[in-house]
C-alpha cells in the first residue's frame, strides 16, 4: 500500500500553508516533524480529506483521494489535535456515536466498542462523562474511535502535548502497538516521540518538504556536527550568541555545553553522538537562519 503526495499545495488566501510537497508513504510509522507552524496539522488535515488542497494531487495505490471518496474514509482513521467531544456523553455512549458514523453495524459497533475500551484501558471508566476526564484519558478515547473501523491508514496529529509522562509513554505504546500492517502518519514537534516510534522521520519547514528518511540515516548525517564542551560562566554567553546550544549542564566544576557547529568550536570541545534533539534543533533553531551549518554526508 502507497500513499503518494505530488506537488501538494494549500494556499489561505495570500498564505501558503504547504508548498509542493511530493512524498511516497508506505506501511509503517512515519513521524512528521515541525515546528509550530510549519504545516503539519494542514497537512493532516487534506490526508483525512478534511479540507482539499489548492494544488497537487493524493494517490493510495495509484488512485486519487477524492475521487475514491467515501471509499478512501472507510480505509482511514483521524485523531486531530482537537477531538469534538461530548462533555455529557459516556465514553461508550461517545465510541457508540462514532461507530454508527463509521457505518458500523450495531452488531460490529457492541464488539469493536468493548474491544476498544479495554485495548486503550478504559473499561473501568467507561460510564463516566467525558467532561470529568484527564487529558490522557481523552486521548486514549481518540485513538480508541480512530481505530474502530480497523483502519488501514491512521492520521494523528501531536497525540501526547500537554499529556504528563506517564500518558505520553502509554499513548506511544498504544501507537506502537497499531503500526503492524498500517500506514501511521504522526505529526508532533516532541522529538522524543519519534524517537520511539518512527520508521521514517519527515522534516517539514515553512510548509517545504525538506527531507525524509530513517533516524539513523538522518543522525548519521550530522556526524561531527555536536559537540560537547566544557566552559565557563563568563564564556557561556559567547557560546549562546554564536552557536546552536540545545543544552547546558551545570556541575560542581563548571558548566558542559552541548552545541552545533560545523568546526570544532575549541580545542577542549569534544564530539557527541547526535540525537534527534539536536536533528530538531539544526532544522527549527532561529539562529540556522544567520549561521547555517553544513551536515557531513558519511
Amino acid at each position: 500500500m502507497e500513499l503518494t503526495l505530488s506537488r501538494v499545495t494549500k494556499k489561505f488566501g495570500k498564505k501558503t500553508a504547504l508548498d509542493s510537497i511530493s512524498v511516497t508513504l508506505r506501511e509503517g510509522v512515519c513521524g512528521i516533524l515541525g515546528a509550530n507552524g510549519s504545516g503539519k496539522s494542514t497537512l493532516m488535515r487534506i490526508l483525512a480529506t478534511v479540507m482539499r488542497p489548492t494544488d497537487g494531487s493524493i494517490l493510495l495505490d495509484g488512485k486519487d483521494i477524492f475521487q475514491l471518496d467515501a471509499d478512501y474514509r472507510t480505509l482511514i482513521g483521524y485523531l486531530p489535535q482537537q477531538v469534538g467531544y461530548y462533555r455529557n456523553f459516556s465514553a461508550e455512549r461517545f465510541l457508540h456515536y462514532m461507530a454508527s458514523l463509521k457505518g458500523l453495524t450495531k452488531a460490529q459497533a457492541n464488539k469493536k466498542v468493548e474491544e476498544m475500551l479495554q485495548w486503550v484501558g478504559m473499561e473501568q471508566h467507561r460510564h463516566e462523562k467525558i467532561g470529568k476526564y484527564s487529558g490522557g484519558m481523552k486521548q486514549r478515547i481518540g485513538i480508541a474511535q480512530a481505530l474502530l473501523n480497523d483502519p488501514k491508514i491512521l492520521i494523528v496529529d501531536e497525540p501526547t502535548a500537554g499529556l504528563d509522562p506517564k500518558e505520553r509513554i502509554r499513548f506511544r505504546n498504544l501507537l506502537a502497538a497499531t503500526a503492524t500492517n498500517r500506514i501511521v502518519l504522526l505529526s508532533t514537534h516532541i522529538v522524543s516521540d519519534l524517537e520511539y516510534l518512527a520508521n521514517n522521520i519527515m522534516i517539514i519547514k515553512d510548509g517545504h518538504f525538506v527531507q525524509m528518511d530513517t533516524p539513523t540515516a538522518l543522525l548519521k548525517a550530522m556526524n561531527g556536527n555536536v559537540w560537547t564542551v566544557a566552559t565557563t560562566n563568563e564564556l557561556l554567553a559567547d557560546y549562546q550568541q554564536n552557536y546552536k546550544v540545545g543544552n547546558i549542564i551545570r556541575r560542581e566544576n563548571g558548566i558542559v555545553v552541548r552545541l552545533l557547529a560545523d568546526e570544532k568550536p575549541s580545542r577542549q570541545a569534544v564530539k557527541a553522538v547526535p540525537n534527534l534533539e539536536d536533528l530538531y534543533l539544526y532544522h527549527f533553531d532561529d539562529l540556522n537562519e544567520t549561521r547555517p551549518i553544513s551536515l557531513h554526508q558519511n
